[in-house]
């Protein structure tokens, strides 16, 4: 029997990079990593070839591939949507292995860069379907809810609570056992130092709501 079937949602800069590292790394082995799934744009990368859109996935799924990671970072209510949509359609959604065992809860399709640090020894919690960017840092007892993205260099420090489909741009950062709602938008360098409501807003310093976010 050959390796559990995989597809890559979204073929930007997350997924050419996810697939240099599949194959010079060893990242996701025990997958084939058979094409890329992308509503706009035709362009492979390193010899995996762009297999189709959206309206393809129920296709894809009856010829035998059952597992998808989803990036499509922009819009993280729309990503969540389509998650659970997936699911409903029977994908499955391999989960990052970490380098070592922090006793952490990790929900599943959560996709976590090597690079990540993770301080304190357990009780850090990850919803399903969270992205924790490269060098990204979390602290101990920090709990992040499901369809969160933590773009390159976001700190987030003891005790933080941070909601549903939130996302935070490049080195943000959340203080100690501040809550964020669901639905946030925290710019990039922006600092988090006190309660943040559902659909709550954090700009960047200067005001505008910087986007250093890739595809």
């Amino acid at each position: 029997m050959g390796k559990p079937k995989l597809v890559v949602y979204g073929a930007g800069d997350n997924a050419r990079e996810f697939i240099y590292r599949y194959k010079n790394e060893a990242l996701q082995k025990g997958y084939n990593l058979v094409g890329l799934i992308d509503d706009f744009s035709n362009k492979g990368f390193l010899d995996v070839n762009v297999i189709g859109n959206r309206n393809d996935l129920p296709r894809l799924k009856e010829e035998g591939i059952d597992n998808i990671i989803v990036f499509l970072l922009e819009n993280p209510r729309k990503r969540l949507e389509t998650c659970f949509e997936l699911e409903r359609m029977g994908f499955k959604f391999p989960s990052s292995k970490l380098r070592f065992n922090t006793g952490m809860e990790l929900g599943k399709g959560v996709y976590v860069h090597d690079t990540a640090t993770f301080l304190g020894i357990g009780n850090q919690k990850i919803g399903d379907f969270s992205i924790i960017g490269p060098y990204s840092t979390i602290e101990g007892d920090v709990e992040i809810g499901k369809g969160v993205i933590l773009s390159p260099y976001v700190c987030l420090q003891k005790g933080a609570k941070i909601g549903d489909r939130t996302i935070f741009y490049t080195r943000s950062t959340c203080y100690p056992y501040v809550n964020v709602g669901e639905n946030c938008i925290i710019g990039a360098h922006a600092i988090v130092n006190k309660f943040l409501k559902e659909g709550g807003k954090v700009k960047s310093p200067g005001g505008k709501m910087k986007n250093n976010k890739k595809k």
